[in-house]
């Protein structure tokens, strides 16, 4: 997962928001957005969070701190 990050930099013709959108394809979204906070790298959990819809629920969440 933390390779997503690099994909596009590697020179590949595929970017990262390619990656990311066929990954919540073969994926469940709640188990890649659990997977990404496991990480603690808060980069990658607003990118899946952006491209999953579930940036309602983050941005709730932190409104509440």
């Amino acid at each position: 997962m933390c390779l997503l990050l690099g994909v596009g930099s590697s020179g590949s013709s595929v970017t990262t928001d390619e990656a990311m959108r066929y990954l919540l394809y073969l994926v469940d979204v709640n188990d890649l957005y659990n997977v990404a906070l496991g990480t603690y790298d808060f980069d990658l959990v607003l990118m899946v969070a952006e491209k999953s819809q579930k940036v309602r629920v983050l941005f709730a969440v932190f409104s509440f701190s």
